[in-house]
């Protein structure tokens, strides 16, 4: 078991979405919001436990009207938080708000910035997610606002345009964090699935995609991304398996908790329990133990995710905390 609890907890606030994103089943299978008093309950029992970082993820968590009274009762309890939007209902009142409640960052899903590429795929019009990387990059250069960040899902989609996404966040001074196409959780068994198989000359494109990325670091990018995590996700999307050796740490510094309140190792991987059994108790228990050894060996259905592989990225997230703590 480790010494410490857990630096990052993702949060689920609700389980719908405003996208129709074609890699995603959550906008298919609406279910009924958490109560407020509940969640507020999973934020004070994450601060209790420990937890630095608390990620508010969904569905699409701009859906819901109590979200600045949630960050605003996280920043109270001594938790920084981080907000991970699709940007559509994300209105610039919404966003001052949430920037007068305290929080921390806003990690906005934006992965083309090609009109009919992003509306293929995403199901709605991309004015709304441009205008808000816009505002939102506007008020952090005022030091008004949280600090941005996009991340962006690397696949057949979007590899052709990957490089104006980059060159739009370094002109902008945002971040860029890139992860590769991955099935839907929740739909994986434990043996690794696929969801879209990229044949070679569409990993050649991404390969390209990657490089250029990497060109436009050395002229001022902020890429939230290691060479070698980039080069693993070429792999991954290549096999649909990790790099061979690979040992992931989840369930070492992080956890996630669901919209039913249900404890997990990471999003992939079964419930351990509820936050109501006490998340020291879960942190310390066997299932949790199991899980862990499980995850380190990648015996499950296997991601490429940058919250547990990516080693600049978890860097990025204590030195986001220093800077601003």
């Amino acid at each position: 078991m480790p010494a410490d609890p857990p630096f990052l907890a993702s949060v689920a606030v609700l389980y719908r979405c405003n996208s129709r994103c074609t890699y995603c089943s959550i906008w298919s299978r609406e279910e009924a919001d958490p109560a407020y008093d509940d969640l507020v309950s999973t934020l004070d029992a994450l601060a209790e436990f420990g937890v630095c970082l608390v990620s508010l993820t969904g569905g699409e968590p701009t859906l819901r009207d109590d979200l600045p009274a949630l960050v605003g009762h996280a920043r109270r309890r001594g938790l920084r938080v981080s907000l991970t939007t699709n940007g559509l209902a994300l209105e610039p009142l919404l966003l001052r708000e949430l920037a007068a409640a305290g929080l921390d960052s806003v990690i906005l899903s934006l992965d083309s910035v090609d009109h009919a590429v992003y509306e293929s795929v995403r199901g709605v019009p991309i004015g709304r997610a441009l205008s808000v990387l816009s505002d939102a990059a506007g008020l952090q250069s005022e030091g008004k606002g949280p600090r941005v960040s996009v991340n962006a899902v690397l696949g057949p989609h979007s590899a052709n345009s990957m490089v104006h996404l980059g060159q739009l966040c370094r002109e902008l001074d945002v971040a860029l964090g890139v992860q590769p196409l991955h099935a839907p959780f929740g739909t994986q068994s434990r043996k690794p699935q696929r969801m879209i198989a990229m044949d070679a000359e569409e990993i050649e494109v991404a390969r390209t995609a990657v490089e250029d990325l990497l060109s436009l670091e050395s002229e001022g990018l902020r890429l939230l991304n290691s060479r070698a995590y980039l080069y693993g996700a070429l792999h991954f999307l290549a096999t649909g398996r990790v790099p061979a050796s690979t040992s992931c740490p989840a369930g070492q510094s992080s956890m996630a908790i669901d919209h039913t309140g249900a404890v997990k190792l990471c999003w992939s991987l079964p419930a351990l329990g509820e936050v109501d059994e006490g998340l020291a108790f879960l942190w310390s228990s066997p299932a949790y133990a199991r899980a862990r050894s499980e995850a380190e060996m990648c015996d499950c259905p296997q991601c490429w995710l940058t919250c547990h592989l990516d080693e600049r990225t978890i860097s990025w997230l204590h030195e986001h905390l220093r800077d601003d703590g």
